[in-house]
């Protein structure tokens, strides 16, 4: 970008000398003037109004208009991709917000900074792969949430044990199993009847 930009400095004094401009007290160079000595030199025109069959002067204005539409295009251009970077930033922050009561410790500043989360719920527009905040968050936490998913199961299960205990339960029927009571078993042959051989 250094050299890029150094190459465009000395291209642009080049230009400058040839409309005999001058950089500023502040080393810069004043590119309305430039503009305005490039606009005012109508020697390279002539062979292209020759060739287009209008006058100079024409085709100068016509230079003029074809740049000022070419520039208010590219702000038009610039303000529109400003509006969609702030809708998806809103949408963002919007989704962020529907989302705290199901994910307490979402903070979207905080995601925003962290590169990855960032490409994940950028519009593909801007680079991103257009997820939910929701989606990206579960896939950049997916592991703090099964930990906490873990937690919280064993702690539902030790209150469901304290409460049976507590509560004086018995232990939980198994399938098939009867509350009926046991046959009593005669161990006296001659209390035995003909039914019981």
């Amino acid at each position: 970008a250094k050299q890029r930009s150094s190459q465009q400095d000395a291209i642009l004094a080049q230009v400058a000398a040839r409309y005999k401009l001058q950089a500023g007290p502040d080393g810069k160079l004043d590119l309305n003037a430039l503009q305005t000595a490039m606009d005012a030199d109508t020697s390279a025109l002539e062979d292209e109004a020759l060739e287009r069959g209008m006058s100079v002067d024409t085709l100068a204005q016509l230079k003029q208009l074809e740049r000022r539409n070419a520039q208010q295009k590219a702000e038009l251009d610039q303000f529109n991709q400003q509006q969609q970077q702030r809708a998806a930033f809103q949408s963002i922050i919007e989704q962020a917000d529907a989302l705290k009561e199901t994910f307490p410790n979402l903070d979207i500043m905080t995601e925003m900074a962290d590169e990855s989360f960032r490409r994940l719920v950028l519009p593909p527009h801007m680079g991103g792969a257009g997820m939910t905040v929701e989606n990206a968050y579960a896939a950049m936490h997916y592991r703090e949430m099964i930990g906490a998913g873990m937690q919280a199961a064993q702690q539902k299960a030790a209150q469901q044990v304290a409460n049976a205990v507590k509560a004086g339960a018995a232990r939980p029927l198994e399938n098939g199993a009867r509350t009926a009571k046991a046959v009593a078993a005669v161990t006296d042959p001659g209390k035995l009847t003909h039914a019981d051989f």
